[in-house]
């Protein structure tokens, strides 16, 4: 019987129970040696043992055998189980474990997979924030051709992506995200390894929160299947490759925390399934093309935290389904087009930290299902429209820092949900100014 062995590190273990149209018995904690059935054995030793699940009427009666054991003073707590075809995590509070008559308690995993046909698993699900995977991501994996779900989220991997995974042709579903926080080193480096285009039936593309770099690969655009693709949080550097227009799928692009220099590229217009844009922080320059209007699926288009000049095309106004529109921290100029007031469907609009000149327009008391609106640390000037009054769902607004001047318009007195603001930095007086403030407060 072929047999692979899946190691993300050695000497750290999960204990391995059965789900689906199956049997099984539960495993009785480790330090109760009667856990030894017909189902499987336990042999165990001073910090180490192994749990052997049998064939619990599983298809093709595969064998799924995990490896036991502790690491550093950390005991292992985690369950882990599957069903020939997929396996997933269980139990993920945080919990103490007697082990050899050792209590300990630990917020980091490694395991060690043996799997007999191992043909027959189709998804390896590890999703959970509350246990980090650490090690190297195991080439063997790559074996696993009938694989067509591969998650390995809030990891702590270190290393490359094995090209290894290249020859899982099945695969619709990779996701290899790390969390990234500041205190910690693992994260997945280099490059996306091109054997990756192999992957024609590949549908998300997910390797958020690491450290890969180089340009963004120009054969992702051979991924004629992929629908979400999420490369956020990494040092990806260069113009984004013209091949993207052939992702005629995608409904999510999500580039943002990068490195990516050069002109926001109007033929992101040719993605016309588009749904979310996100390429926030980073280097990118010149003008927001009019041809994103095209776009009309889109609900969020962020493009914080660049270099973008020029003017708020007015055109963005043709966007139908669009829920969020964030272009804060840029070097935007002219007046904020009134043509916005139309977007229906809009519940945050965030133009802070520009140069936006001009009267705040009327027109903007039209959103009616708009929850945040930001135009801080602009040139806005002119008086605050009292058609601001009209926008019943507004929970938080915020004017500071603008040339604004006149009386706060009473209308605001009448927003019922709204909790915050911030009208600081501006001429503005009135008795509206203070009643606001105390009604706030209370």
């Amino acid at each position: 019987m072929k047999k692979t062995r899946v190691i993300l590190l050695s000497g750290v273990a999960i204990a391995c129970m059965m789900f689906g149209e199956i049997s099984y018995s539960e495993p009785k904690p480790l330090e109760d040696e009667s856990n030894e059935d017909a189902s499987g054995q336990l042999e165990r030793r001073k910090h180490f043992g192994r749990f052997q699940v049998g064939k619990v009427n599983m298809r093709d009666e595969n064998e799924i055998r995990l490896k036991i054991g502790m690491r550093e003073n950390k005991t292992p707590v985690w369950v882990f189980y599957g069903d020939g075809e997929r396996l997933d995590v269980v139990n993920t509070d945080k919990v103490r474990y007697n082990f050899d008559d050792f209590e300990r308690e630990f917020d980091e995993l490694a395991f060690e997979v043996w799997v007999e046909n191992y043909g027959d698993v189709k998804s390896i699900d590890w999703s959970y924030p509350e246990v980090k995977l650490i090690g190297k991501i195991p080439p063997e994996i790559g074996k696993l051709r009938k694989l067509e779900s591969l998650k390995l989220q809030h990891h702590k991997f270190q290393g490359r992506i094995p090209p290894e995974l290249g020859g899982l042709r099945k695969l619709e579903t990779l996701i290899l995200w790390s969390v990234r926080p500041v205190d910690w080193d693992g994260q997945l480096e280099g490059k996306i390894p091109e054997e990756l285009s192999n992957l024609d039936n590949l549908r998300e593309l997910i390797v958020a929160g690491n450290k890969l770099s180089g340009e963004i690969p120009s054969w992702i655009g051979g991924l004629s299947n992929l629908e979400k693709l999420h490369l956020s949080r990494n040092k990806f550097m260069g113009n984004l490759p013209h091949e993207l227009t052939k992702l005629k799928k995608l409904e999510k692009l999500y580039l943002d925390d990068n490195q990516l220099t050069g002109e926001l590229p109007a033929w992101l217009s040719d993605l016309n399934q588009l749904r979310y844009l996100w390429l926030s922080d980073n280097y990118l320059e010149g003008a927001i093309p009019s041809e994103l209007s095209k776009l009309r699926r889109l609900e969020g288009l962020v493009l914080s935290n660049n270099k973008l000049t020029g003017s708020i095309p007015e055109e963005l106004a043709k966007l139908p389904n669009l829920i969020l529109l964030q272009v804060t921290h840029n070097r935007l100029e002219g007046d904020i087009p009134p043509e916005l007031g139309s977007l229906n469907s809009l519940w945050g609009l965030k133009l802070s930290n520009n140069r936006l000149t001009g009267p705040i327009p009327k027109e903007l008391g039209n959103l009616h299902n708009l929850i945040r609106l930001r135009l801080e640390n602009n040139r806005l000037t002119g008086q605050i429209p009292k058609e601001l009054g009209n926008i019943k769902e507004l929970r938080k607004l915020n004017l500071q820092n603008n040339n604004l001047h006149g009386e706060v318009p009473s209308e605001l007195m009448n927003l019922p949900y709204l909790t915050r603001v911030n009208l600081a930095g501006n001429q503005l007086e009135g008795e509206v100014l203070e009643k606001l403030q105390e009604k706030l407060e209370d």
